[in-house]
């Protein structure tokens, strides 16, 4: 189940649980990206004192998150057909693990695209989406089957999936292994789980601008908040997100396929000098230098024993 109003208090002193290992403590250090704001509330980035995990506090409740996806427009601009060539990858890597007719569920489907191409491709495939506008729009747009974040939680509901898709969600999620957790329960012995999404944390050129440019806008600028909302609710490197699937999750998985690499993303978007950097970042994906892997997203495979 999906907790969007989990406590961060115990008695009369504050405490903070980091999301991704689930450690508590009462002094984490404000790091980069230092602070966002919505609708008048600012919320600050945590660093975990334990696993390094940076994450967003005070934690977003029911009302909080409404606003951040309060139409379709979020899905439309970050999860659209532009976006084919990365879609269809990734149907393929889960394919090969998949005979043809296998039933595919998407958690966190966005506008359903990526449910369209798993359609095409052979798959009964089913979505779930929290965002009623962007359940609408897949529906309308993409003949999509998807159901709401209560129709799936319901107790009535008994369907269960050869496999599992999570595409750039669980950072969106603020308490991911519960969620993670509950949602495997759907998941079929012998199935697989496919989750991919971003590293924000993780060694490359373009993490490395970002922090030091973070660091010294923040010395001259202390009262600087994001332009966006707090959408990615934590931020991790490639260990960290490794350890929560190892650490935080009650299902027997067994690890089939482990990815790093970089997409050169947000500076791929931006001018020469950002373009630059990007760039570099791609030609060194995926590179090991002592013991640390080079990138901005990972995708990982499990099998449910």
């Amino acid at each position: 189940m999906i907790e969007f109003n989990k406590p961060c208090l115990t008695g009369n002193e504050q405490k903070y649980e980091c999301p991704i290992c689930g450690f508590i403590s009462d002094s984490p250090y404000v790091v980069f990206p230092y602070s966002a704001k919505i609708n008048e509330a600012y919320f600050k980035y945590l660093r975990c004192n334990k696993c390094s995990a940076v994450y967003v506090n005070p934690p977003l409740n029911n009302k909080t998150i409404a606003l951040m996806y309060k139409d379709s427009e979020y899905h439309r601009h970050y999860h659209n057909p532009s976006r084919a060539e990365k879609y269809k990858k990734s149907v393929g890597l889960l394919a090969s693990y998949l005979s043809y007719g296998s039933k595919v569920l998407d958690y966190g489907c966005g506008d359903g695209y990526f449910l369209k191409l798993l359609s095409c491709s052979g798959f009964y495939s089913t979505g779930v989406e929290y965002n009623t506008d962007a359940i609408k729009y897949a529906t309308n747009n993409n003949s999509c089957n998807i159901l709401s974040i209560d129709s799936f939680q319901s107790k009535s509901y008994k369907e269960h999936f050869d496999a599992i898709h999570l595409g750039d969600v669980l950072e969106h999620v603020p308490w991911p292994a519960s969620t993670l957790n509950s949602i495997l329960n759907t998941l079929k012995p012998g199935g697989v789980l496919f989750v991919e999404g971003p590293l924000e944390n993780n060694p490359s050129p373009v993490y490395w601008s970002s922090y030091i440019f973070g660091y010294i806008k923040n010395i001259f600028y202390q009262n600087a908040t994001l332009d966006n909302p707090p959408y990615h609710i934590f931020r991790v490197g490639g260990k960290q997100q490794y350890n929560f699937f190892s650490n935080r999750v009650n299902v027997d998985l067994e690890l089939k396929y482990w990815n790093i690499y970089d997409t050169g993303w947000p500076y791929i978007e931006g001018k020469f000098i950002k373009y630059i950097i990007a760039k570099i970042a791609i030609f060194i994906s995926g590179k090991k230098f002592f013991k640390t892997t080079f990138g901005n997203r990972f995708q990982v495979v499990f099998i449910k024993r």
